[in-house]
């Protein structure tokens, strides 16, 4: 009625714009109140509005009613594609709050039952819940999926002539290609990941998994790979 009387319209976009501001102050408690008054309305919430309402519990540190959102979202499939964001959101939620399990549960269903792909932000926090959990045999599969994954683009890399080419012409529309594609790992934030990686697995004393996360950083372009060794001088 408030919103009504200001003259903003009732509208799942007013809402999610009302609950980020309170998210934003640190009032995570209003922005779930918005959020109900938003269904009280008769709105139903889209997946930019149940992300901010995850966003919220993650201020407020309520794992089970992310959880909740987490569902409202995988019921809009498959009218409405889904992104990493909002499982990002909440599996950061369940791992802050000690919910590990539910982090992995969250990972698990995100590709089997939405068809998200995970990105460098997903497989840190399952990184740091594995970790955590010394389940360093899981961290090795982890890393074997995304070898398999750095594999698969770059078997899918175009030749660089034809990048150039594609590039010059259109770069948007070569952009949007790649991102299109699912079974290219991107680089970006990649860099976070190996450093993380590297630290727990040195802090471990898992020195097979350290070495494993240095070939996958040379490989995903992370950092550069080592220079050759120098050439001994011919013997005399």
């Amino acid at each position: 009625q408030q919103m009504q009387s200001a003259g903003l319209p009732a509208e799942v976009r007013t809402y999610t714009t009302l609950m980020n501001a309170w998210v934003e102050a640190g009032e995570c408690h209003r922005a779930i109140q918005a959020f109900r008054e938003m269904r009280a309305a008769g709105l139903q919430p889209d997946v930019y509005a149940l992300t901010v309402g995850i966003k919220a519990c993650g201020v407020c540190g309520l794992v089970a009613q992310a959880l909740e959102f987490v569902e409202e979202t995988l019921a809009l499939r498959p009218r409405v594609s889904l992104d990493p964001i909002t499982f990002n959101l909440a599996m950061q939620v369940c791992e802050e709050q000690g919910a590990g399990e539910e982090a992995l549960g969250l990972f698990e269903r995100m590709q089997a039952e939405a068809g998200v792909e995970p990105n460098w932000i997903t497989y840190t926090i399952v990184l740091r819940v594995l970790t955590d959990e010394g389940r360093w045999g899981d961290v090795s599969a982890l890393l074997s999926t995304i070898e398999g994954r750095l594999t698969s683009s770059a078997a899918a890399a175009p030749p660089a002539a034809a990048v150039a080419a594609v590039a010059e012409a259109t770069a948007t529309a070569a952009a949007a290609a790649a991102v299109a594609s699912p079974s290219l790992l991107h680089h970006p934030s990649s860099d976070s990941f190996f450093s993380e990686a590297m630290r727990r697995a040195v802090s471990g004393e898992e020195w097979d998994l350290a070495s494993h996360i240095f070939h996958l950083a040379v490989v995903s372009g992370a950092i550069p790979p080592p220079p050759p060794p120098p050439s001994l001088p011919p013997s005399i």
